[in-house]
């Protein structure tokens, strides 16, 4: 995994930098209670639109880490439509390999994470599941294909379904949503992007094709079965 802490030039990494969780006793009905209620409210969802770039980026950021727990499904959501980024904008965390899709953590803390993702064409991330974290992707450039997989009767996974995700759209899953994305643009069609997981990618699982209904794909192509006669 690549790792890099150079996000914010000039400053110390975020996830170095002390934080402050508000906490709350007071009952359901209490002025406390209710006060903490619209607070989150107010710090959970940006603008429509943010500043464009990594100003816009800064900002979110700097909203989610007033949060005390891990960030709703839906602001998830609403915070990565409110950005416009491109690649300018992750200037120093984009890193292509020839080998294999790359991860970059731009940002940690208690409640959520942030990499940045890239993919030359025909590379993938494992079949995987996210364990106990919301995970939401911002395509930045190019085209994502997402592959969903459901399990089946006979206990191994199956595709469900796949979308082809452009730049500038969000997708979201749950904890235990089985995926995997890819790259399967034409070559010099490169993809990048953004990942949020809250919280933290922890407990999370990957699954061997031999989990899947592909597991005999090889065997039947090198013995296939015989065709037998059997008039009626």
């Amino acid at each position: 995994m690549n790792t890099r802490h150079n996000f914010q030039t000039g400053h110390a990494p975020s996830w170095f930098r002390p934080r402050i969780a508000r906490t709350f006793d007071g009952r359901p009905d209490s002025p406390e209670h209710e006060e903490r209620e619209r607070e989150s409210e107010r710090v959970g969802r940006p603008a429509t639109v943010l500043a464009e770039g990594r100003t816009g980026l800064h900002a979110l950021l700097k909203t989610w880490d007033r949060l005390a727990g891990p960030i709703p499904e839906d602001w998830i959501r609403d915070g990565l439509r409110s950005l416009r980024i491109d690649r300018d904008a992750l200037w120093d965390c984009v890193h292509l390999h020839e080998r294999t899709y790359q991860r970059t953590r731009i940002h940690a803390g208690d409640q959520y994470e942030v990499l940045v993702l890239c993919w030359r064409p025909g590379q993938g991330s494992p079949i995987h599941d996210h364990g106990g974290s919301t995970s939401g992707v911002l395509v930045v450039e190019g085209v994502a294909t997402e592959i969903a997989y459901m399990a089946t009767a006979c206990d191994r996974l199956a595709p469900s379904r796949s979308q082809r995700v452009h730049a500038g759209a969000v997708v979201v899953s749950r904890a235990r949503d089985v995926r995997q994305i890819t790259n399967l643009e034409p070559p010099g069609t490169n993809l990048v992007s953004l990942h949020v997981y809250s919280p933290p990618l922890t407990g999370h699982r990957c699954y061997r094709l031999s989990e899947t209904i592909f597991a005999d794909h090889d065997a039947l192509l090198d013995e296939p079965p015989v065709t037998r006669s059997a008039p009626l």
